[in-house]
């Protein structure tokens, strides 16, 4: 994937990448302190993608619009923050850096599995997310969750709902 480029091209590209992290953090914080995100307001589909190409201020007078919301602190903070990790951890692999390892670490400890790896030929792979969705599948099919007899919130009851409420 990213071996047919210049040693070069890779560290520009890298260093691009950093960039953008740095910009998606200042995201995160405007997100997490002001409740605060900055949208184009133009064609729908565009809208949806756009808090994360937007890099010019709001103005009256254009289609950039900024707004300021609980939803914001709730929902972007955590997206701006998860790309931002993804962006300046792929400029670090890229420049030469040990990123994804820089992640795992956060993630895992040093020892550890590898919740993501990273090969200049075949790019990025995301390991936990089979793991995860294995996971979830069980629980689901088994449809129990797991919960200890003591944190049940009601009485289990064999009878159906309709039979409860024609007694």
């Amino acid at each position: 994937m990213f071996s047919s480029l210049s040693p070069e091209m890779l560290k520009v590209t890298g260093v691009l990448l950093i960039l953008l992290g740095l910009f998606y953090l200042f995201r995160m914080y405007q997100a997490l302190v002001k409740g605060k995100i900055t949208y184009w307001a133009g064609w729908a589909p565009v809208t949806l993608i756009s808090p994360w190409t937007c890099f010019v201020n709001a103005n009256p007078k254009s289609l950039v619009k900024s707004k300021e919301a609980m939803w914001v602190h709730i929902v972007m903070t955590p997206m701006f923050l998860i790309s931002a990790a993804l962006c300046i951890c792929a400029g670090l692999d890229l420049i030469g850096l040990p990123g994804v390892q820089y992640l795992n670490d956060a993630f895992g400890g040093a020892h550890g599995p590898k919740a993501i790896t990273f090969s200049l030929r075949n790019g990025y792979n995301f390991p936990f997310i089979g793991k995860a969705v294995v996971n979830f599948g069980k629980a689901m099919a088994s449809g129990q969750m797991g919960i200890s007899k003591k944190d049940e919130m009601y009485e289990k009851s064999n009878q159906s709902l309709g039979d409860a409420t024609r007694n």
